[in-house]
């Protein structure tokens, strides 16, 4: 590999992904692309994350097995995600602003 080689990546991948949005999105529901919007969303969400656990407490991350406040970033998602759409929160919020 070489210098920048990451950006490379990225960048092909995100032209890639765009071409394939474009020539599959017209076929989705609004709502699978929502969905699928929101997934991304969050593994861009965790990878920041984990970009950034470097600087996290070093010994509550001494503490736990490698890999575990990963795993705390994703279950903390998943139950906010989990108690808004019980909740509602967002129909709330939308309606809220559209009054």
């Amino acid at each position: 590999m070489f210098t920048g080689s990451g950006t490379v990546l990225n960048i092909i991948a995100i032209v890639l992904g765009g071409a394939i949005g474009v020539a599959l999105g017209g076929r989705f529901k609004e709502n699978l692309k929502d969905l699928i919007t929101q997934v991304l969303g969050c593994v861009t969400f965790i990878s920041a994350a984990d970009a950034i656990s470097a600087y996290w407490n070093k010994d509550l991350v001494d503490q736990l097995p490698k890999g575990a406040t990963m795993l705390v970033v994703v279950f903390s998602l998943l139950l906010g995600a989990l108690i808004g759409n019980t909740m509602r929160i967002e129909d709330r919020l939308e309606n809220f602003g559209t009054k």
